[in-house]
């Protein structure tokens, strides 16, 4: 059955320089660095604040975070959360040794003497894995620094299509309580998370495929949330953990106690849990997960069913804990996430496809916008992360669209293949191409040309001002050096089954 709606004429809203769809790590990246630079940017937002699932899929949290290779809008947000008290200050953070898991599992194969100086001198290199902070201080952050550029804000908003005139959009159209209404813009950004405007402007994707390797391949990826536990005596729950290693001291805790769970008859997912302690009596969780049933994660059946099925797995995992482990007697869901983190995201075909191996050899390239450390985190579909990669650039090619002559991707948007868009989409890699896809597009507005013809070089040079990191190959060698050691070890027990597959995708 189909319905021929009505053609009708619709408000234009505004017309601007640039477009940005979607206010995670990216998006807000892109038209922070956008406005920046002059141009009259847009940004759309169909939740009420910015931060994507860092803010609203209750994950804040930066994994990796490097000052050696991060550097603009990155190492500025986490110059700004210290100074508002929303996060650790790097002069306060703990010796690698007493705070990193890498480091204590590197050190437990007693290969000190072989790891490079910074690795153990340096204070927090990657702490806790990463830099938590404060999402309800970091959204008001957010919407200052959008102020700052004179950024426009449109919350509460639904990019409902595109208008599309030959290989150039020409707009956007939106959806909001005040109806349907278009946007006009000389270079809209994709960096939805989920291709949302690649795929409604007929763009070439990838994604269709489901996952590329291993057992699982051709299988769509589900979805998965974050929440808090509150009301958790952490001291209890610590020494029940030390008296337990062998179930609770790996980063994946509590596998076994999960499947006696299930056997129980409590409404659990059969997977280990990621958990950390947080302040006030408040433990981070991620765990209740939904597996596709045979759509896509963008379709509104996958969508409804994976909340409803969540939403039990939270409840049956607090009362699991709430039953049976120290600590938890007096637990409640506190906070759960309202944007779960899709595994299966379509991507743009941009001119360049970003693969495994690039992450795997380090590789430097000429058009390269940005450094990422992120390895593939396959947790979904392999239930591993393995740190086997080197700091890579990312090309310029991988955030503009091969068919489209003035769309642009980041973030998990990014052309990616379907096992690296598992780094790509994490926030310090989004943060980088967002700078990037900002500062290209209001460039080639200023010049009346594509985003294809923008002079890299000046590109480069614009970000270098901006206090970015442009390539590896501009690092010092003792900032590289901890990576290498690391993946040494790591490729120590031999390449796992799937490692040459993998390097395609």
């Amino acid at each position: 059955m189909t319905y021929l709606e009505p053609q009708k004429e619709i408000d234009v809203y505004d017309d601007v320089d640039v477009i940005v769809v979607g206010g995670g790590p990216a998006g807000s990246s892109a038209a922070l660095a956008a406005g920046r630079m002059g141009a009259k940017t847009l940004l759309i937002e169909r939740f009420g604040c910015l931060g994507g699932v860092q803010s609203l899929g209750v994950a804040p949290l930066f994994m990796f975070p490097d000052p050696e290779v991060h550097g603009g809008i990155m190492k500025e947000i986490l110059k700004r959360l210290e100074d508002g008290g929303a996060t650790t200050k790097a002069k306060h953070l703990p010796k690698v040794d007493e705070n990193s898991m890498i480091q204590k599992a590197l050190l437990a194969m007693k290969v000190r003497d072989k790891l490079p100086k910074r690795m153990y001198e340096s204070a927090g290199f990657w702490g806790q894995l990463g830099r938590a902070f404060d999402a309800e201080y970091y959204k008001l952050m957010l919407d200052e620094m959008m102020q700052e550029a004179e950024v426009k804000l449109m919350y509460h908003t639904f990019a409902a299509g595109v208008i599309r005139e030959d290989d150039m959009l020409k707009g956007v159209v939106i959806e909001s309580s005040e109806g349907r209404k278009a946007v006009m813009g000389k270079v809209v950004i994709d960096t939805t998370g989920m291709g949302d405007i690649s795929r409604k402007s007929g763009a070439a994707i990838m994604g269709d495929e489901g996952f590329p390797v291993g057992n699982r391949k051709g299988r769509h990826v589900g979805m998965m949330i974050g929440y808090y536990i509150g009301g958790v005596n952490h001291e209890k729950f610590n020494a029940f953990c030390k008296e337990n290693p062998e179930d609770w001291g790996a980063f994946f805790k509590g596998a076994a106690f999960v499947k006696q769970g299930i056997r129980e008859g409590y409404h659990v997912r059969d997977m280990g849990i990621v958990l950390y302690n947080i302040s006030d009596g408040r433990t981070w969780i991620q765990h209740a997960a939904y597996g596709l049933k045979g759509g896509r994660g963008y379709e509104i059946r996958e969508q409804t069913s994976a909340e409803i099925e969540i939403r039990k797995q939270m409840y049956g995992l607090q009362k699991l804990f709430k039953d049976k482990i120290p600590g938890f007697e007096s637990s409640y869901v506190q906070k759960a996430a309202i944007l779960p983190l899709n595994g299966d995201p379509c991507r743009m075909l941009g001119e360049y496809v970003m693969t495994v191996a690039d992450m795997r050899a380090g590789r430097i390239f000429e058009d390269s916008i940005g450094i990422a450390n992120m390895p593939p985190d396959t947790f979904e579909m392999l239930g591993r992360m393995d740190f086997d990669i080197l700091p890579y650039d990312i090309p310029y090619r991988c955030l503009i669209s091969r068919d489209i002559n003035n769309l642009m991707a980041a973030g998990t948007t990014m052309s990616s293949g379907g096992v690296s868009v598992c780094a790509m989409r994490f926030s310090a890699p989004s943060l980088a191409q967002g700078q990037g896809a900002g500062t290209a597009a209001a460039m080639s507005v200023k010049q009346g040309v594509s985003p294809k013809q923008v002079d890299i070089k000046a590109l480069q040079d614009n970000l270098r001002r901006q206090g970015v990191y442009i390539s590896v190959k501009e690092r010092p060698d003792e900032a590289i050096e901890p990576y290498r050691a690391i993946q040494q070890l790591t490729m120590m027990g031999g390449k796992h089954e799937f490692f040459e597959d993998m390097n395609k995708y």
